[in-house]
Order: C-alpha cells, then sequence, then structure tokens
C-alpha cells in the first residue's frame, strides 16, 4: 500500500513537473510573440518617421508654393519660405511670436543665411549640420527660438562633454 502511494505521488510529481514544463514553455512563446510585436510597431514607427521626414523635406524644398511665411535674413536678404502650422508646432517661439503678429514675413537682421538654414532644416527635418564654426551660434537659437531639443544635444553632446573649467575661469 506504501509502495503504491509513493508511485501515485511520484506520478503526480512527475505530472505537475511537466505541467510547470508547459507552462514555461508557454509564457517563453507568448513573451516572443510580445518582442516580436513590439519590434514590429518599432518598424513601423521607424518608418513613419522616416517617411513624415521625408514628406516635411518635400514641402521645404518642393512645395513652396503652399508656404504661407517667409523668413528673411537681412545680411544678403536670403527668403526662406516656410509654413507657419510647421514653425509653430516645432518652435514655441513662433508660436507665440505667429499669434501676436499677422505677418507673412518674418526679418531677422541679426541671423547669417546658413545659420538660418540649418535651423529651418532641424524644425522640418530634424537633421542638422554642426561644426566648429557654427556650434555656438546655432546653440544660441536654439535658446533664441526655444528648440529644446537641439539645445539639450548641443549642450550635453559638444559643451558639457567638452567642458573645460580652467579654460572657463580664465575668461572671468
Amino acid at each position: 500500500m506504501e509502495n503504491n502511494q509513493n508511485n501515485q505521488n511520484n506520478e503526480n510529481e512527475n505530472e505537475n513537473e511537466i505541467q510547470i514544463e508547459n507552462e514555461n514553455e508557454n509564457q517563453n512563446e507568448i513573451q516572443i510573440e510580445n518582442e516580436n510585436q513590439n519590434q514590429n510597431q518599432n518598424e513601423n514607427e521607424n518608418e513613419f518617421q522616416k517617411e513624415l521626414i521625408q514628406n516635411y523635406q518635400k514641402l521645404l524644398n518642393l512645395d513652396q508654393n503652399y508656404s504661407d511665411i517667409v523668413i528673411k535674413v537681412s545680411q544678403n536678404s536670403k527668403q526662406f519660405k516656410c509654413h507657419k502650422s510647421i514653425l509653430t508646432c516645432q518652435s514655441p517661439f513662433f508660436s507665440i511670436y505667429l499669434k501676436e503678429n499677422e505677418a507673412n514675413e518674418i526679418i531677422f537682421e541679426d541671423i547669417s543665411e546658413q545659420d538660418m538654414n540649418q535651423i529651418i532644416q532641424f524644425i522640418y527635418t530634424r537633421n542638422i549640420q554642426l561644426n566648429q564654426s557654427n556650434l555656438f551660434s546655432i546653440w544660441f537659437l536654439s535658446i533664441k527660438f526655444q528648440l529644446k531639443s537641439l539645445q539639450n544635444y548641443i549642450e550635453n553632446q559638444f559643451i558639457i562633454k567638452n567642458f573645460n573649467l580652467q579654460l572657463f575661469f580664465q575668461n572671468f
């Protein structure tokens, strides 16, 4: 009788082990499915973002017929045809300025053509070309136009990372 009970206990333990193994396999399968779904979702989001940026680039470069504001820099009267809706969505500065002024033209006398071009490219595409000669002027413009992501990027990647306290204090 005792032997019979031991056999039954062993069988129950084996069944429990098999059940636990099956549950673990099912959980692993579900986890893999979820990971695959997340990966597909991320890929779809990345594709959407790429397409959106490409469309904004087209708006900026090709579809200037639909622009509704001109930004000028006075140094050589270069004109940038832009879209109020994009400017206001991307920059709190433009949002406030265009709310208060029903202008179809904005003139910035203290901004170079190259810097304004970089800022507008960033507003539309989130791409920018930074170099030693434009780093601080672009950083200043990111603050002026309240482009926080650009400002943070420049500060974290260039200013803070390469900050030299000795040079800083020498200037005071």
